[in-house]
């Protein structure tokens, strides 16, 4: 006798379904499958899930996301993974609530809303878990994080930051009781755990790759800014523990900007390559910041020498021209809540933490998927520390040099 291909899908998945669909999933035809490859989700198993309706309810078709938390309790010990996924449960059940609600309280003709819909979550202990819309089911596809990103995803992808930005200042200005919730609820948590020693010998570690690359006398400038910033590690970590250290320029952070985390879609048959969309997904490593935290990840994780070089300044200033068309759309004056000039000092002062995940980050996405494998039950903290510590390759060293040397071109106190 074949087995019941209910009895087949794991049980964490049919506990959430359950709670979407009801009881008798006998009315459901239920597929599902795993879409990543080993090494892309470190903090939640993703499982695409496909549901049709049976007899009186055919008509459903669903297609879905379910993002499960790991329950081993060892890994749990590594990564503070509660803790993630509270905060991004949070994310979607009132900053994203808020946003759209604002925008829609000015009647917007055109409503911000880069976000895949939520559609249900659990935070049962060891059972955590966001059911939403399957976006590549309605036209967005990845694009390959191991890639540089060129000049039109980073248009794209800036100008709708922004947006996403402009909505923080557009609350605090408005709503300013709405603002200093958020604030005490998306304060520093994932760096404020037990990871926090460990994230500091992990980036100590890859900056002394990288400082032994250096010649101290032909690249004196370099090798002393690399070291000196090297010696103020624990301290910028700190520093995130304290979110009134941003003042009145911080805003919700994504906290994990990275093209990993997005989902583009290209509409033009004419330029077919050029993404007329992007879905921001991942709200786990969310917190209060400043806005040069989520720009200066994705310039320094996404982009390239090139780009940087030739687009810099001007993919800030279609990330400003955004952010101050929201602003004004909503009745906010942008040149008050953030002159341009302010923007830019942001992004010298608060360059080091940026700098440092960004280390830590692309280490991580130049590394081979083997590493990774069964990381939920084999990872302990000294696996993880000394599986990200390592530079991966001559690559690596070269992309972490090029950053440093746009960091002291543009006099960022890393």
């Amino acid at each position: 006798m074949a087995p019941n291909v209910h009895e087949m899908i794991p049980q964490k998945i049919q506990n959430v379904l359950r709670k979407f669909v009801g009881k008798d999933m006998q009315k459901y035809s239920i597929n599902v499958n795993d879409p990543t490859n080993a090494g892309e989700n470190w903090l939640g198993i993703i499982y695409n899930v496909a549901v049709k309706g049976n007899g009186d309810d055919e008509k459903l078709n669903l297609d879905l996301i379910i993002k499960l938390a790991p329950y081993q309790e060892q890994y749990r010990k590594s990564f503070p993974i509660r803790d993630v996924y509270v905060r991004e449960v949070f994310v979607y059940d009132n900053i994203i609530v808020e946003f759209l609600r604002l925008q829609r309280e000015k009647k917007l003709e055109n409503i911000f809303n880069p976000f895949a819909t939520c559609l249900t979550t659990t935070l049962d202990d060891c059972r955590e878990a966001i059911v939403m819309d399957n976006m590549k089911m309605k036209g967005f596809e990845t694009f390959d994080y191991r890639l540089a990103t060129n000049y039109q995803h980073a248009e794209l992808t800036m100008k709708e930051l922004g947006k996403f930005h402009a909505l923080s200042f557009a609350i605090r200005d408005q709503k300013p009781d709405l603002f200093k919730y958020f604030e005490d609820n998306c304060k520093e948590t994932f760096f404020n755990s037990h990871i926090h020693q460990y994230s500091i010998s992990i980036v100590t570690n890859l900056g002394i790759s990288v400082l032994k690359t250096y010649n101290p006398i032909n690249e004196g400038r370099e090798f002393q800014a690399l070291q000196n910033s090297l010696r103020n590690v624990p301290n910028t970590f700190k520093d995130l523990l304290n979110s009134e250290k941003f003042g009145k320029y911080s805003v919700v952070n994504h906290g994990d900007f990275q093209i990993k985390n997005f989902l583009y879609k290209y509409g033009i048959s004419a330029q077919p390559d050029v993404p007329t969309q992007v879905c921001f997904l991942d709200w786990q490593l969310s917190r209060i910041g400043s806005p040069a935290f989520d720009i200066l990840q994705f310039m320094f994780i996404c982009t390239r020498k090139e780009v940087r070089n030739n687009d810099y300044l001007k993919l800030l200033s279609v990330y400003y021209q955004s952010f101050s068309s929201l602003l004004r759309q909503v009745g906010c004056d942008p040149e008050v809540l953030m002159p341009f000039d302010v923007l830019l000092e942001q992004l010298k002062e608060f360059s080091a933490f940026p700098f440092y995940f960004a280390m830590w980050a692309i280490a991580g996405n130049m590394k081979e998927g083997e590493g990774a494998k069964d990381i939920y039950n084999n990872l302990t903290e000294d696996a993880m520390v000394n599986f990200f510590s390592s530079a991966p390759t001559d690559e690596y060293i070269k992309v972490i040099r090029d950053i440093i040397a746009h960091l002291i071109q543009y006099d960022c106190r890393f």
